[in-house]
């Protein structure tokens, strides 16, 4: 993909951004934790089914992935880019006025996608960077204690999801 450079302080700002939401996220899971009778075991934890602070964080993640890899936002792209060489050949060989004002228009519109793609993609770098304490993208699971549910808790959970 072809971004562009930001300034500094856009960047700056940016990443400041995304450390806040990942510090909300914590923020959650302490605030939700906080209402329990009892602190939670470390059995609990493991078999915890999700953490509010954590599904939060995966929320936005997911989002800003979604964005980077969206076929609507790729494609935008490339027409505004195909779409600028095209009006910029046809202004070089006809020197008209309005070829020269389609040409800079679909120049804008490259660089404002360029210019929320590139931001999109320091937003979750910088999420992932400064992701929560013990986050895990399986929701209280890690890879090596994944279970695979039964066929019959499958079969129930698909029932309850019909909604």
């Amino acid at each position: 993909m072809n971004t562009i450079d930001l300034s500094k302080q856009s960047v700056e700002e940016l990443i400041q951004m995304a450390k806040g939401w990942v510090d909300d996220c914590e923020a959650l899971t302490r605030l939700c934790n906080a209402e329990y009778l009892e602190e939670p075991t470390q059995e609990d934890k493991e078999r915890q089914a999700y953490d509010e602070g954590e599904v939060h964080y995966i929320s936005i993640l997911s989002g800003l992935k979604a964005s980077l890899t969206s076929a609507a936002v790729l494609s935008w792209l490339k027409k505004c880019e195909e779409n600028k060489k095209e009006w910029t050949a046809k202004f070089a060989s006809s020197l008209l006025e309005l070829d020269s004002l389609k040409a800079s228009f679909w120049k804008r519109k490259l660089n404002q996608a360029q210019v929320q793609y590139t931001k999109t993609e320091i937003l979750h770098r910088a999420m992932v960077e400064f992701k929560p304490k013990d986050y895990s993208l399986s929701f209280g699971s890690t890879p090596e204690n994944k279970k695979v549910m039964t066929t019959a808790a499958a079969q129930e959970m698909m029932e309850y999801l019909k909604d």
